[in-house]
């Protein structure tokens, strides 16, 4: 009997708190803009510059690949920056 009284009680009030007007319900906006107006909003991208301790990956590729050969490490080698 007691549980009947909890769930009648959590969905009376689930069903209360969930009737609100719409005008409560505009999130992150201003509400002085219409709402059929649109805002843009552009985020400016800073370009990113390389800084120290950086690990940088240059493969150089071209059509002969011997001419780039020596500029392209071989294999798969593992440099280790941390110390020096």
């Amino acid at each position: 009997m007691k549980r009947i009284i909890v769930v009648t009680g959590l969905i009376i009030s689930s069903l209360l708190t969930s009737c609100i007007p719409y005008k409560n319900t505009v999130y992150m906006q201003n509400k002085s803009i219409a709402l059929d107006s649109t805002q843009v909003m552009v985020e400016q991208q800073k370009p990113y510059r390389v800084q120290i301790n950086d690990i940088l990956n240059i493969r150089v590729k071209a059509l002969d690949q011997n001419n780039v050969s020596i500029l392209n490490p071989i294999g798969n080698t593992n440099l280790n920056a941390s110390g020096a």
